[in-house]
């Protein structure tokens, strides 16, 4: 929100710049291409990483982007949704790329 000019309620805050910003929302089936939600989200997050990652290799600095997932998985059973969604965030942070996820996911 700072990066845009919004109001920011602190007495002092640091923020890191972004040159991009990726977010995995939820997503719905797309009958048109004959894919599951749990499909286009994949199609989604495994997009957002590669261009997050080809953002950091091309300018040829430090991480830059960020990449926001919400709930990833969700479409699926709780220790399937677990499992992807700690690998994906696995694999785009060994990438390079700030991320940042959200989620209901409670490991007892």
């Amino acid at each position: 929100m700072a990066q845009m000019g919004s109001f920011v309620p602190a007495q002092r805050a640091t923020f890191r710049i972004h040159s991009q910003l990726f977010a995995q929302l939820n997503h719905n089936d797309s009958i048109e291409m004959n894919a599951s939600s749990f499909m286009v989200e994949m199609r989604a997050v495994s997009m957002y990483v590669k261009m997050a990652v080809s953002d950091t290799v091309n300018h040829n600095h430090p991480a830059s982007s960020l990449v926001i997932m919400d709930e990833l998985g969700r479409g699926t059973s709780a220790n399937e949704g677990a499992a992807i969604g700690f690998a994906s965030f696995w694999c785009a942070e060994n990438k390079s790329p700030f991320c940042w996820p959200n989620g209901k996911i409670i490991l007892v």
